[in-house]
């Protein structure tokens, strides 16, 4: 006999399957989440060093390498952290967010995607924090070197072509090699009377004192036709 409670909890149930809540169908989605990626995961482990059947597999079930790879990551999520959604959970399993995920299995506060979202947030401002000191403390230099401990310089590449065509210019009129005729080019500017405090100060190159330049120049020129 079915009581009016019986019915009513009956009713109540049917009505939570035909509307369920988001909480149920964040549920829901990642339970089908887990299954598709431990199926994934398996089938792929099945297939071994044969590429050729899991592609075939993969073309089977309409899904990328891409995707089934991202997927499959998600097995090794802890299960604690699934609530908050398939879409957070692959943000959750890149190596970045270990600590997010260390968190909160070793701790057992509550999961919320509000809570997960916060500490994401702090890990990625934390990186991104050290890579600015990293780069602060990083010293630029053209010393480098080589195998035998001779240390040399190098300028690295430089996208100037009209600098590129006077020196390969140069090159073919002197005999000699770029980085010989860069290094002749530099020590004449220092001895023709610029200082390295002004190249340092970039006042030359920024366009400052373009009339004392261009003689300082002319000198370089005239000094090159002698070479």
């Amino acid at each position: 006999m079915i009581t009016n409670i019986d019915a009513t909890a009956i009713a109540s149930e049917e009505n939570l399957q035909k509307n369920p809540t988001i909480q149920q169908l964040l549920k829901r989605e990642a339970d089908a989440s887990r299954q598709i990626a431990q199926q994934l995961a398996d089938k792929k482990q099945e297939c071994g060093k044969n590429k050729r059947k899991w592609q075939e597999y993969l073309q089977e079930n309409g899904i990328t390498e891409r995707d089934a790879n991202k997927r499959i990551k998600l097995v090794r999520l802890p299960l604690v952290l699934w609530q908050v959604g398939t879409i957070m959970a692959l943000q959750l399993v890149t190596p970045m967010m270990e600590p997010v995920r260390d968190y909160f299995t070793a701790t057992g506060d509550k999961v919320t995607q509000e809570a997960v979202q916060a500490k994401m947030d702090d890990v990625k401002l934390m990186r991104k924090m050290e890579r600015e000191l990293l780069a602060e403390e990083e010293e630029v230099s053209v010393w480098k070197m080589d195998k035998n401990g001779r240390r040399y310089w190098e300028s690295g590449k430089s996208y100037d072509q009209e600098a590129g065509v006077v020196l390969e210019e140069l090159v073919k009129e002197t005999g000699k090699l770029p980085q010989t005729i860069i290094s002749e080019a530099l020590l004449l500017m220092v001895d023709g009377g610029v200082s390295v405090s002004r190249l340092v100060d970039d006042k030359i190159f920024d366009g400052d004192d373009i009339a004392e330049f261009s003689t300082q120049e002319s000198g370089l020129t005239e000094h090159q036709r002698l070479v």
